[in-house]
């Protein structure tokens, strides 16, 4: 357990950390490579829900072995391959340069490989080896983000920079989770077809949700990218977004570990000891966001500033915004956690699309009349609004399981 924890932490630190000097190494290329970059990415991001496909968080909790993991490592070979055409799709159809499409199709597919690594990773952890996960993540950061830097300096083209990141995040993914996986499982892929219809039964209620989750998470990038300049885009998408980002990614190591445990605890109806981890949980999360909070009102500003070559001057309450707006999103995902265990994927779902359709018009309105501030403020009270619906309807819903009813 220690050292699922400590590999744990180290490889969520890693991976909160990559975006943010990916980011920074980006925009110190040059503005307009800076912007390319952050709009690649934050759509990368939004279609990496395909190749993911909210896969794992069945696979791990899957404590009855309904589905072998060369069904779950061909499902995902299935999905990764719908995330390249939609990848491919989006930078022919909306790259307004060829530089742009091209960058658009490589960040798809850099984010692919996180999303095939994410199997491997899946299995370790539903094996009891999470250390082994946190391994692949650190090694696949460190060698994909330097290959990333070192190119971006020497080449000064945000291109070659990616394309030398993708061949570090190949490399590592064969050495940290091709070979590993063969001790466990085997490497055997399987596309038996009620097996696929299966995983895809259990999953696309979540995946949609997820989907809609991420929009959410994007929303007010989305509107920045229509209404603000390169610069304050930039700002926003790296400087003053990144921080709240990490505090999502450095969460994972409070709730990765014990995810095994909340489904044998459910299905045990140990529904006291649930309810105490999941506390556990959220005061966590809770502590972590005031850590972060105090961290940026003291040295935050100076701090970005060093990293990213902008001037945010001014900027304080809204990076305050949004490291409140990514405790909120960390908060969500909790609870998302939390209904996924107790199989209320299609209730999950629903709630998401409620939350989409309460701020749908926010972040436009907000970013429009108030530019950046506009942007930190549609973030923070989005995540609001979504923390309010996914809680009042969990709450009902365990209501009825303690009193026995069905756990749906």
């Amino acid at each position: 357990m220690r050292r699922n924890v400590i590999w744990n932490i180290i490889g969520s630190l890693c991976m909160a950390a990559s975006t943010v000097v990916l980011m920074s190494a980006a925009g110190r290329i040059g503005e307009a490579e800076g912007a390319l970059f952050a709009a690649a990415f934050t759509m990368a991001q939004q279609l990496a829900v395909i190749g993911y496909f909210e896969v794992r968080a069945i696979q791990v909790t899957d404590v009855d072995e309904k589905h072998a993991f060369a069904d779950y490592l061909g499902f995902r070979l299935i999905t990764c391959a719908v995330m390249f055409i939609g990848c491919a799709a989006y930078g022919i159809f909306t790259g307004q340069t060829r530089a742009a499409m091209l960058a658009a199709v490589l960040i798809g597919v850099y984010k692919m490989t996180d999303a095939f690594a994410d199997v491997f990773e899946g299995e370790f952890q539903k094996r009891g080896r999470l250390d082994l996960s946190g391994v692949s993540m650190a090694v696949r950061v460190l060698l994909s983000v330097g290959a990333f830097c070192v190119a971006a300096v020497l080449t000064r083209n945000v291109t070659a920079a990616i394309l030398a990141a993708l061949f570090g995040q190949c490399a590592a993914l064969f050495v940290t989770d091709l070979r590993p996986v063969k001790h466990f499982s085997g490497l055997r892929v399987r596309f038996e077809k009620e097996q696929m219809r299966g995983i895809f039964a259990d999953c696309v209620m979540l995946f949609i949700g997820n989907f809609l989750l991420l929009y959410l998470m994007n929303a007010a990038k989305y509107a920045g990218e229509r209404y603000l300049s390169d610069a304050d885009y930039y700002r926003y998408t790296a400087a003053l977004f990144l921080p709240a980002y990490a505090i999502n990614l450095v969460s994972n190591f409070l709730f990765r570990p014990v995810l095994v445990t909340m489904s044998e605890q459910y299905r045990a109806g140990e529904y006291a000891a649930f309810e105490k981890l999941v506390g556990k949980l959220l005061l966590g999360i809770a502590g972590i966001t005031a850590a972060g909070l105090a961290a940026a009102a003291i040295a935050g500003i100076p701090v970005l500033e060093l990293m990213y070559p902008v001037d945010l001057s001014g900027c304080l309450p809204g990076l305050l915004l949004v490291i409140l707006g990514g405790g909120l999103y960390a908060v969500g995902i909790i609870l998302y956690y939390v209904d996924t265990v107790m199989r209320r994927q299609t209730a999950l779902c629903l709630a998401y699309l409620l939350a989409v359709v309460i701020t749908l018009p926010l972040p436009y309105l907000l970013v429009k009349r108030g530019g950046l501030m506009g942007a930190c403020t549609a973030f923070a009270l989005e995540m609001v609004i979504l923390v309010a619906v996914l809680a009042a309807d969990l709450m009902m819903a365990w209501r009825k399981v303690k009193k026995g009813g069905a756990r749906a």
